[in-house]
């Protein structure tokens, strides 16, 4: 099942998780969450109740992909941020966009929008519960897969030497951040056969790099990573 989850606030929702230690529901939230991110995929096992009898085991999982948008303003989201958020790799798992352009003076805009037509609803409802059933395969091209490659050995370079655990967080995980985001763009052009190209997956580590550097500006805003660099 796919579930998107949008949080406004996200900045202060940050501040709960830095003192979750206070708050046992804001801790668990934060490890449920963390943990979440690598169990997308057809038949992965998210979590249910386990009992003595295995038969009655109640499992959780069909194909569960979730996700998270968040907005918030940059000073909430600094402020939110702490050395074992970063460093437990919570934080490196969200990918940061950050709007640093003037706002329009009309936000809002009302118009009247026709309905949307039931054949179109039941199409939908057919192929979301199709692929929640049996999940989607995605396939990469050969000059994606070289891309990938490369980019494998440049995050390999960028944690050598490094100790600071925050910033090692941020590379870690990046090869399978750009795959998933590359995967969500090959789906959006051809849902029956995604396939990443080059151009998908370039455009992916494009977004990545700018995130990596846009997170570790905030953490070293923080103090948290003052002795590193990035390139």
């Amino acid at each position: 099942r796919s579930v998107v989850s949008v949080w406004s606030e996200f900045g202060q929702k940050l501040k709960q998780f830095s003192v979750a230690r206070a708050d046992s529901r804001m801790a668990e939230m934060k490890q449920l969450l963390t943990s979440i991110y690598d169990k997308s995929g057809k038949d992965v096992y998210i979590g249910g109740i386990k009992y003595s009898d295995k038969t009655n085991d109640k499992v959780v999982k069909d194909s569960f992909a979730f996700s998270i948008i968040g907005e918030t303003t940059p000073g909430a989201y600094e402020e939110g941020i702490n050395a074992s958020m970063a460093e437990d790799g919570f934080l490196s798992r969200f990918i940061t966009i950050e709007y640093s352009g003037d706002t329009e003076d009309n936000v809002y805009h009302i118009e009247n929008r026709p309905d949307v037509p039931l054949e179109i609803l039941d199409l939908f409802h057919a192929v979301f519960y199709s692929l929640a059933e049996h999940g989607q395969n995605v396939e990469m091209t050969e000059e994606a897969r070289c891309l990938y490659t490369e980019f494998l050995k440049h995050k390999d370079k960028m944690l050598s030497g490094v100790e600071n655990e925050a910033i090692r967080q941020l590379w870690s995980r990046a090869p399978l951040k750009a795959l998933k985001l590359a995967a969500l763009v090959a789906c959006g052009e051809n849902l029956d056969e995604p396939v990443i190209d080059g151009v998908c997956f370039q455009w992916a580590l494009e977004v990545l790099r700018y995130s990596i550097q846009k997170l570790f500006n905030r953490i070293n805003a923080t103090g948290l990573a003052s002795s590193e660099t990035f390139e």
